[in-house]
């Protein structure tokens, strides 16, 4: 009787001090909406009004597919005006497991005007560890800064979308779920904010908010992202229509262009 008295004390002490938004963390899995089929990406990006400020190309999956992998890749640049006050181009790769929709690891390069970032991050079932090495252009010196996060699951910039894909999405849903798709790791909440047209495509809308974790596990603000809107095609591959987002450096949209299956 001591003990199990014992286990249930220590339990309910355990789930005090954990944080409030790990209570509200929900779905704890991924949904039945099926995996998307190997398929590339095409994407315009527009920039505070600024027609092809950028493109970007994603790509979910390969053929010939292992059991085992299902590798994504993306690419980008800005074009234009854009690239004149802000250029910047990207690579990412991660390679995640296709039944629970969790990256082993996750590698992106990006340059801008003043340095080149290359970011790592390795995830196992206790948390992440992460790794940027910034190299200033002025200096050629890099700067090497290190996290990690114990915290599972938790999903990069392509498993996040893969994860709310596969949900049921119906109107009023919500999924609350930890977000580490650079350094450091992120509260994402998603909303479905109901079933439309959009540029005469059926849609789903879902309204996407972000708060970065601390180290003391408490939430802060992002103000990088004041908000953002995102469609996604209500069909069986259920890919980004759109994105419209408010970000530091004014209003972007990423408007899909191009879809090729693989």
């Amino acid at each position: 009787m001591r003990t199990a008295i014992l286990s249930i004390l220590s339990a309910t002490l355990a789930w005090a001090d954990t944080p409030e938004w790990q209570k509200s963390l929900s779905p704890k899995s991924p949904g039945p909406h099926p995996l998307v089929a190997p398929v590339q990406l095409d994407y315009t990006i527009s920039w505070d009004g600024a027609i092809n400020a950028g493109r970007v190309t994603w790509q979910f999956g390969e053929k010939p597919a292992k059991p085992d992998e299902f590798p994504c890749t993306a690419t980008g640049k800005s074009l234009g005006l854009a690239a004149t006050l802000f250029p910047y181009k990207f690579d990412a790769i991660t390679q995640l497991n296709p039944a629970t929709l969790r990256p082993s690891s996750f590698h992106s390069t990006e340059t801008d005007k003043k340095t080149t970032t290359a970011f790592h991050v390795d995830f196992s079932n206790t948390g992440a560890s992460s790794r940027a090495v910034v190299r200033p252009h002025a200096t050629g010196t890099d700067h090497v800064n290190s996290h990690s996060f114990a915290y599972s699951p938790m999903y990069d910039m392509f498993s996040s979308l893969l994860f709310v894909r596969s949900q049921a999405l119906n109107d009023g849903d919500s999924i609350i779920f930890v977000t580490h798709p650079f350094e450091d790791p992120f509260l994402c909440h998603v909303s479905v904010l109901g079933h439309e047209k959009f540029n005469g495509t059926d849609a789903i809308k879902l309204d996407i908010s972000l708060r970065k974790i601390a180290p003391d596990l408490s939430l802060l603000p992002y103000t990088k992202l004041k908000t953002a809107t995102l469609w996604l095609s209500d069909d069986p591959d259920r890919v980004a229509l759109e994105l419209r987002a408010k970000i530091f450096i004014g209003d972007v949209r990423m408007t899909l262009t191009n879809k090729r299956m693989l």
